[in-house]
């Protein structure tokens, strides 16, 4: 997991961008996050077989829990659930985005407690 350069990549995909553009990057953005929570779930539990055929609802709480998350993936995925608004409030897409981004920093600090 390189995680640093994901939080980079998305860093870097969101400044600046046009309003009409922040929904691809918070679309990316939850694409990188999803990815991320499968992995997690699989490492915590190990049981991929399992975990894979998991819906986002029941993978959140194994997520949250395992990395002791201040409840930011579900407020992220809370916030895109009404895309209809991500497309049409800028101020909102950024809430959604700091969300998000909040999330991928608590990978990072569980990822580094695992080293």
């Amino acid at each position: 997991m390189n995680i640093e350069l994901s939080r980079e990549k998305r860093i870097a995909g969101f400044v600046d961008r046009p309003s009409t553009q922040l929904p691809s990057a918070i679309r990316l953005l939850g694409a990188t996050l999803k990815g991320y929570m499968y992995s997690i779930a699989i490492v915590l539990t190990e049981k991929p077989k399992q975990i894979l055929k998991l819906r986002l609802d029941e993978l959140l709480p194994i997520v949250e829990k395992g990395i002791e998350s201040k409840g930011h993936f579900t407020q992220f995925f809370e916030y895109v659930s009404n895309w209809a608004r991500i497309k049409r409030s800028r101020e909102y897409a950024l809430i959604a985005f700091k969300e998000g981004f909040d999330a991928l920093d608590e990978i990072y600090v569980w990822h580094m407690k695992l080293r």
